[in-house]
């Protein structure tokens, strides 16, 4: 009895699939992906640790599917996109390490004592040059990494607010904060040469 569900689960999902690569219709893929979303969810929350940031997993994994669906067969769905959502949850790990790294080494180098000995009400020098870069931004940027960064939104509660798509939000967020960096470690020059 068991075997014969099994059977059924996979043929279902391997006629969905099937389906959506024919019409590369999201609807039909949506019928693949809902009937395992909370099996996504639960693997990066076993992996993530973090309810947030495995709503944005999701997204992320639902956006690899459009388009490996359509370049790669499947035999097994239902363990392929188990060990899709696994092997993500381990780049976003990796890149958050990295991350981690390299905020660290900032921390260090931009530190009052190694740059600014002699800097008086540092923290408040930064926060104004921070809010001055932010400004900077193109408006949609300014926007997005406010919500994001400021107030503490997720992805998809960005792109409800700004009423944009997922990736125009993400895209928004990553440029703006590369945009800030530029535009920080400029002014960072700028008081150290001084």
């Amino acid at each position: 009895m068991r075997d014969s569900t099994k059977n059924i689960d996979l043929q279902e999902d391997l006629s969905a699939i099937s389906k959506y690569r024919k019409s590369q219709n999201q609807r039909d893929l949506l019928l693949f992906f809902n009937k395992y979303k909370g099996l996504v969810f639960g693997v990066c929350m076993k992996y993530l640790k973090d309810v947030e940031a495995s709503k944005d997993a999701i997204m992320d994994i639902y956006e690899k599917l459009v388009d490996k669906l359509l370049k790669h067969e499947v035999s097994y769905p239902k363990s392929w996109l188990y060990t899709l959502t696994k092997n993500h949850c381990y780049e976003i790990l990796r890149n958050n390490r990295r991350v981690m790294e390299k905020e660290n080494e900032a921390a260090l180098m931009y530190s009052e004592e190694v740059f600014h000995p002699n800097y008086e009400n540092g923290k408040e020098e930064e926060l104004n040059m921070l809010e001055n870069c932010v400004e900077k931004l193109e408006k949609e940027q300014q926007m997005a990494v406010r919500l994001f960064y400021l107030e503490k939104k997720t992805y998809q509660e960005v792109t409800e607010m700004m009423k944009i798509t997922w990736s125009k939000t993400r895209s928004l967020i990553q440029n703006g904060r590369r945009n800030l960096k530029n535009c920080m470690e400029k002014k960072y020059a700028s008081v150290r040469e001084k």
